[in-house]
């Protein structure tokens, strides 16, 4: 298994929504599509992000 985590640095503003993707709901998407996972989680205004994908043996 590969997994990846990306972790901001707490900043809090919000960005405009990019309106040519479909965000964390299309990555979740994508990676379960091949039999992966995303995952996120929010402690003190950090935020997390964690995608995991399988690898060939």
């Amino acid at each position: 298994m590969a997994r990846m985590t990306v972790t901001n640095d707490g900043v809090t503003a919000r960005a405009a929504p990019d309106r040519h993707s479909h965000g964390l709901l299309g990555l979740a998407d994508r990676l379960a599509g091949v039999g992966g996972q995303l995952r996120t989680r929010s402690v003190d205004g950090v935020f997390t992000v964690e995608a995991t994908v399988p690898t060939a043996a």
